[in-house]
């Protein structure tokens, strides 16, 4: 067996494994629209090179052991948070293809739905696409599941790497994350504002959301006005967070915000 797979069955058995929450952000209402939940490993593991991990488990095809523990994570913490009467907001968790395709997959989803009780409209599920979009027709097949349950499909890393944009037209989803190598060139490029600009429209046009994500300089946000964007997510909003800390944020569902400032025509 290999030495990844068991490194991380350990560590999950060991409790090793930090789960971290960053905010995404309604900018113009202010408010935090959802949390999307990212994986870090604790000092006393092992592993300390979280990304380095996670390549290795797709290349070996065991990314699931990652991708169940964080599912089953989310629906932990939305029940914490309805059995304390904390405002609920949508939970993101990246998902890889390969799990989506497992043989089990959808046997866990239902699973989970039944064991904690969670409306599936506050689970979103963000389709990494750090892979090749093989297989679309069954992957279409069981997103279409996945959506009749009520849970969200985003498409992640959107702009970077296996952007395959005759897959992506065949998938039903809900939501892209545009990839924080396109935002941190906002501003710096016409091309590529021209770009980001018509995504929006075109996405508008079929219903589809847009998160911004990477987005760390007021410069950056006050071009997501400018361009109509609404909803965005980085280190200029929050860094990434435990959930005990974004309790107190999420029960007043705002962000400070003198971190805003009104864009001007």
């Amino acid at each position: 067996m290999d030495k990844a797979f068991l490194e991380v069955y350990d560590a999950i058995k060991n409790d090793e494994l930090k789960v971290v929450y960053q905010p995404q952000i309604n900018i113009k209402t202010k408010e935090i629209s959802g949390l999307e939940s990212l994986i870090r490993f604790k000092q006393n593991s092992i592993i300390n090179d979280t990304e380095k991990i996670i390549e290795k488990l797709e290349d070996i095809g065991a990314i699931y052991l990652i991708d169940y523990y964080m599912i089953e994570n989310a629906f932990k913490v939305l029940k914490n948070m309805t059995l304390k009467d904390i405002m609920l907001v949508p939970i993101s968790v990246n998902v890889s293809k390969s799990t989506i395709l497992r043989y089990d997959f959808l046997d866990k989803i239902v699973k989970f739905l039944d064991k904690y009780g969670v409306e599936a409209k506050y689970i979103e599920l963000e389709i990494t696409e750090r892979e090749e979009f093989n297989d679309i027709e069954n992957l279409s097949k069981i997103i279409s599941v996945l959506r009749s349950f009520g849970i969200k499909i985003s498409i992640d890393d959107f702009g970077i790497g296996y952007s395959n944009l005759l897959a992506i037209s065949s998938l039903d989803f809900d939501i892209i994350k545009i990839d924080k190598a396109i935002t941190n060139r906002i501003g710096k490029n016409e091309k590529l504002d021209s770009i980001f600009k018509n995504i929006k429209y075109v996405m508008d046009e079929h219903n589809i959301l847009i998160v911004a994500e990477g987005i760390e300089s007021e410069d950056q946000y006050l071009k997501l006005l400018e361009y109509g964007y609404e909803y965005a997510q980085g280190y200029y909003f929050s860094e990434p967070r435990e959930i005990e800390n974004l309790k107190i944020i999420c029960v007043k569902n705002s962000i400070k915000l003198s971190r805003f400032k009104e864009y001007k025509k």
